[in-house]
């Protein structure tokens, strides 16, 4: 990830973790933390270009439907 649209809130964790994109449309992303129930959606045409829109939450339905 190299960004996020709302930087205070869960970016800086999500930066310095281990960070796995679980499922792709388009240029969306679903996020997760590695062993972690924590979800997140990106956006961006590659993995390199991620930026994430800075919220997360347990809940992986919620954030990709969000």
């Amino acid at each position: 990830m190299v960004s996020a649209c709302l930087l205070e809130y869960d970016f800086e964790r999500y930066k310095s973790s281990k960070v796995w994109a679980i499922v792709r449309q388009g240029d969306s992303w679903l996020l997760t933390i590695e062993d972690k129930d924590e979800f997140a959606l990106g956006f961006g045409s590659s993995t390199k270009t991620i930026m994430m829109l800075g919220f997360s939450s347990a809940d992986a339905v919620g954030e990709w439907c969000a």
